[in-house]
């Protein structure tokens, strides 16, 4: 599987990390060049600049990735998902703004006819904290 994720912060670099321990072929990407590319030579995988605002930035990048991850601020997150529907690559994000979430929900339509699963708000709480939570039900069902 191949993962794109954008943004190299603290939170980028532990997804990054994270999916390349669990096997997927990695491209990381950041608005700073410098950033993208220590993160690449640390992880020794692709790296790119990119303006997370533009589709002829990120669109191609998102093309031929199974999955993009999106790590920037959530106001980027509605913009990025229109981005993986055109691109159609699967998007996650981890959220932040209820109002950003609702408009990456409004693309559901356009996202299934091209094959496309967003999957917005999977940040700390509630997101994470909410499939723990499912999780924990079912082990104990």
């Amino acid at each position: 599987m191949r993962a794109l994720v954008i943004g190299s912060g603290k939170m980028g670099r532990a997804i990054a990390a994270d999916l390349q321990a669990n096997g997927f072929a990695l491209t990381v990407c950041d608005a700073s060049a410098e950033a993208a590319s220590a993160l690449g030579r640390e992880l020794k995988c692709e790296s790119s600049a990119v303006d997370a605002r533009s589709g002829a930035s990120v669109i191609p990048l998102m093309t031929g990735q199974d999955v993009a991850i999106s790590a920037v601020p959530y106001f980027l997150n509605a913009g990025l998902a229109r981005m993986a529907v055109e691109a159609r690559c699967h998007f996650v994000d981890l959220g932040g703004n209820e109002a950003v979430v609702k408009e990456e929900l409004a693309l559901d339509r356009a996202a299934r006819k091209r094959g496309v699963c967003l999957v917005p708000d999977c940040g700390l709480a509630p997101g994470m904290v909410s499939f723990l939570v499912a999780w924990g039900i079912g082990e104990t069902g």
